[in-house]
């Protein structure tokens, strides 16, 4: 069962390999919000350390900062020197995002904490754009961006993609043409079945599970980290994995269905 399964998705990789570089997650149609209800969320690109997190302290109080922090060795933010830190550029859409780049965070692990809204810098304050970002995966340099937009109460994210091609610079708000989502809905009928909450921070439900025989989970590693073998389960607990992005597939009596999802 599991050699059937990470050879679909190595079929899926070798897919998206062809039609684009960009690793893009979608969060338009369910974005996350950053207020003062839930003043911090863990940008996690690739499952495994957190690189960037976005803290909106500005929500609870004016004389506080909302920060695009970033939190790995070789995170960083596109910015501009300032006194406190650096300030986050609010970039448009087709912003190069590579080497030439102006690049603040850090360098050992240490947090750097880029700011995004402050009393003393409100360029971002109404405002929709594209925040700049470089990280290292495996040892390499990836470049990124994500969408947001600013009020003096909330940050919202609708999105956000990197280039899965070391030191190749990609442009503000492209998705590439196709992705990992794609590969999988060309061979799945995936309104057979449906998961919520998506993200979710400890279990994940799955509506219509009448012919589910058997449920795996796989970091984008391709490593299947979660078994359920129970028929007909209407839940899988993922409180224990590490947040990141993650998919599931769900074995059926005639196929499988494979979906990602956001583990808080």
């Amino acid at each position: 069962m599991k050699k059937v399964f990470l050879l679909a998705i190595a079929t899926f990789a070798m897919a998206l390999s062809t039609k684009s570089q960009v690793m893009y997650t979608d969060l338009e149609s369910n974005p996350i919000v950053i207020d003062a209800n839930n003043m911090e969320y863990e940008l996690n690109l690739a499952g495994g350390e957190t690189e960037f997190m976005i803290q909106n302290y500005y929500a609870m109080s004016t004389d506080e900062y909302a920060y695009f922090a970033s939190f790995s060795s070789g995170s960083a933010v596109v910015s501009s020197s300032a006194d406190y830190n650096a300030n986050v550029n609010l970039l448009s859409e087709g912003t190069t995002i590579g080497s030439s780049s102006t690049f603040f965070g850090s360098e050992d692990g240490t947090p750097y904490f880029n700011v995004l809204l402050g009393y003393d810098y409100q360029s971002w304050l109404n405002q929709t754009g594209y925040v700049g970002f470089k990280f290292l995966l495996n040892g390499a340099t990836h470049y990124g961006w994500a969408k947001i937009s600013v009020t003096a109460s909330a940050i919202t994210l609708y999105g956000y993609a990197y280039q899965s091609t070391a030191n190749t610079s990609i442009a503000a708000g492209n998705k590439g043409t196709s992705s990992l989502d794609d590969a999988i809905q060309e061979t799945n009928n995936i309104n057979l079945i449906s998961i919520y909450p998506n993200p979710t921070s400890d279990l994940l439900m799955i509506d219509n599970t009448e012919n589910v025989q058997n449920i795996e989970i796989m970091n984008l590693c391709g490593q299947v980290v979660l078994t359920n073998n129970a028929l007909n389960t209407q839940s899988v607990d993922v409180s224990n994995l590490q947040s990141g992005i993650y998919y599931i597939s769900l074995l059926t009596n005639n196929e499988k269905i494979v979906k990602k999802f956001i583990k808080k």
